[in-house]
């Protein structure tokens, strides 16, 4: 496969580094939400820390004076899409009254009913109106506000990370034109996206490689696209243009157009 020879400068980026660099609308938007996670991250850990507090005294007061009731199945149900879940509707007789309740339940264990079937159940006799599904009572997991927080943590990380990583590319980093040797659809968490491979030269003639993604339209293979790598560095490199900053474009010489 045949390679540009040489790096080419995109004509809308400034030859002479550090270029100026400022954010695009996407880079503002992470710019906030990078701000805004560490305190989510805050809050949600003490918030999720509290219910679970609330929870495992719930479940101490239900081992402590909690009754037991055989409900009566009466409707079961689930949701669409990749992460169905499975609903049971239930009525139980407590403190002289029918009662309903519905819960979200295991896949395993919803298969083995049908309306009719017999299901044990527990309340507290001072709120019988408010029942668990025995094996489903509240657990009060303190894990959770730690998980959650820490992940909250990691993306805003994340987030400033990738954000510096194309400021100081596009600030400091040299523009070339590298080939396109591979395109393949691949799925993450985030979903469906092409991962692109390509190859370029230095300033040096040094061959070197690289990937970036696309969400669609990957160009095919032999195209060039314009990247920008470190000299110092330049196995990193990102496709140009960036989504998260841009090069702030000079209007000297339009006045000075004006002026003559």
């Amino acid at each position: 496969m045949t390679l540009n020879a040489r790096s080419q400068q995109p004509p809308e980026l400034p030859v002479s580094r550090p270029r100026p660099v400022e954010l695009t609308g996407i880079g503002r938007l992470v710019v906030l939400a990078g701000s805004l996670l560490p305190v989510a991250a805050l809050v949600s850990g003490f918030w999720l820390h509290g219910v679970a507090e609330r929870d495992r005294a719930l479940r101490s007061s239900l081992d402590l004076y909690g009754n037991s009731a055989t409900a009566v199945v009466t409707g079961l149900s689930r949701t669409g899409g990749k992460s169905p879940q499975y609903n049971v509707a239930y009525r139980y007789p407590a403190g002289g009254e029918d009662h309903q309740g519905r819960r979200a339940i295991r896949q395993s264990e919803w298969r083995r009913l049908q309306v009719g079937s017999p299901l044990p159940v527990r309340y507290l006799p001072a709120s019988p109106a408010r029942s668990w599904i025995a094996g489903y009572e509240p657990r009060g997991n303190f894990w959770v506000g730690p998980v959650a927080a820490l992940g909250l943590a990691i993306l805003a990380v994340i987030a400033w990370q990738k954000l510096r990583r194309e400021w100081m590319l596009l600030a400091e980093g040299r523009a070339a034109s590298a080939t396109v040797t591979r395109t393949r659809m691949v799925y993450t968490q985030h979903g469906w996206h092409y991962k692109i491979s390509y190859e370029f030269r230095t300033l040096s003639d040094t061959l070197v490689s690289g990937r970036c993604r696309a969400r669609r339209s990957p160009p095919p293979v032999g195209t060039t696209i314009q990247i920008v790598y470190d000299p110092d560095n330049p196995q990193r490199s990102g496709r140009y243009p960036f989504s998260l900053v841009r090069p702030v474009f000079s209007s000297q010489p339009r006045n000075m157009a004006a002026k003559s």
